[in-house]
């Protein structure tokens, strides 16, 4: 006997997908993440785009992803045209990624994830405050601050216009800086205050199997979603240069966006990828956390993945809080931007943002016209594992009814976080 399980529109995600199971038999036949959100083409149309406005069109391929996207592009092309920047400028950048991911995590952990977990079946943070009223205040005042940080370094929440390349339009004053670090103290108590929430959270313990983890190793000796080589869970170690080698895209019939694998198999990345590979990295007070939690690495299940977020919240936080402090030790409020000089090459950089690692790569000919674009989002990286985890779930609970298998496989693909818009980018119809 056959059976199908369609699940037509995907709930609490960005964007637009679906997944089909279908069973023949009792046994899985096939397992597809759907993704029909429309095309978008931010590879072809960005070939047209002055360089120097590269990163501020390519922002717009996602409103939540937006600060990271900038970020990275301004990297890539100061690489490709060998460009340095100064210490304050790379602080303020490393700022501005905390504002993005921690605005980003508390949208996944208490607007998206935590109604699976608190309460099964139940169908948005508004029906959970009736239960959780705290928990829901701290999360979206958690994600107003994440917000208020992008706004004040970059001019606004999304899609910023204080970004230049080699730094910033203007540096905010002293008592800006002075400001978003008491709000972030007061941020960091919050979070205290959630953790026998987190810790007490049921999560379903089917997904047992190993997998991959790949990730952008720190620069430095903190934890952090900045650096120039790719670490996989392997040992294996890969410049970002050669990113390439490590995600090996390529497409499939039923999807808009393309799919990865890492020597031929699905692989994760994201906030459980960075934690099981760099969590000897993190702040003490994420440690703390982590501990209070029971968070030992490695963990595989993905439904944990809501937890690494949580210990991200708290090392962002913490992170924030020490980089405002070197900003103000060394503050230069008039420090002029790089005059930058356009040559023939490619520039190529990784960042790792909130949902995992994104890639943006430029080529440029001897006038610095654009005349290659590569974008790697890490949904696109993270969908075939989503397949792979829907598929053990169903072969791990063959008693389960057409409904449940439909209601886990939602689970499933919020735990990872994707951002179907950011996947969409370009659909290659000759690959």
């Amino acid at each position: 006997m056959s059976r199908t399980i369609t699940v037509e529109h995907l709930c609490r995600v960005e964007g637009h997908g679906g997944v089909t199971v279908e069973l023949e038999g009792g046994a899985v036949k096939s397992v597809r993440m759907d993704i029909y959100e429309g095309l978008r083409f931010f590879e072809s149309f960005l070939k047209r785009v002055p360089w120097a406005d590269i990163p501020e069109v390519a922002c717009r391929i996602c409103a939540i992803c937006s600060g990271v996207h900038n970020v990275v592009a301004s990297l890539a092309i100061e690489d490709a045209f060998g460009v340095r920047v100064t210490e304050q400028v790379r602080l303020l950048r490393r700022l501005f990624v905390h504002g993005g991911n921690i605005e980003s995590h508390a949208l996944h952990i208490f607007l998206l994830a935590l109604p699976d977990l608190v309460r099964p079946r139940c169908n948005s943070i508004i029906e959970l405050a009736e239960d959780l009223p705290d928990p829901a205040r701290i999360g979206l005042d958690l994600k107003k601050c994440g917000n208020e940080i992008q706004d004040l370094i970059s001019g606004r929440e999304i899609h910023p216009c204080n970004t230049t390349l080699g730094g910033f339009g203007r540096v905010p004053e002293k008592d800006v800086f002075k400001y978003l670090r008491d709000r972030l103290e007061a941020a960091l108590e919050n979070t205290r205050a959630l953790v026998p929430l987190v810790g007490g959270l049921e999560l379903p313990a089917y997904l047992t199997a190993e997998g991959t983890f790949i990730g952008i190793k720190p620069s430095g000796e903190a934890y952090g979603y900045m650096g120039d080589r790719i670490a996989a869970s392997d040992g294996t170690v890969t410049d970002v240069r050669d990113y390439r080698r490590v995600t090996n895209e390529y497409t499939v019939p039923y999807s808009h966006a393309k799919f990865s694998a890492y020597k031929g198999k699905p692989y994760t990345v994201g906030a459980l990828a960075r934690v099981n590979l760099f969590g000897d990295l993190l702040h003490d007070g994420a440690k703390t956390t982590a501990g209070r939690l029971g968070f030992t690495t490695p963990v595989h299940n993905i439904f944990y993945n809501t937890v690494a977020q949580f210990i991200e919240l708290v090392d962002s936080i913490e992170d924030s809080i020490q980089t405002i402090g070197a900003i103000l030790a060394d503050y230069a409020p008039d420090e002029p931007t790089p005059r930058i000089r356009p040559k023939a090459g490619r520039g190529t950089a990784g960042l790792e943002a909130p949902r995992g690692t994104l890639y943006h790569s430029y080529a440029f000919d001897a006038d610095g016209r654009c005349t290659d674009v590569d974008i790697v989002t890490p949904t696109c990286q993270n969908l075939a594992a989503m397949e792979r985890d829907i598929r053990a779930m169903v072969e791990a609970n063959p008693a389960f009814s057409d409904e449940e298998i439909h209601f886990h496989a939602e689970m499933i693909v919020r735990a990872y976080d994707p951002c179907i818009s950011c996947s969409v980018h370009l659909l290659n119809l000759g690959a």
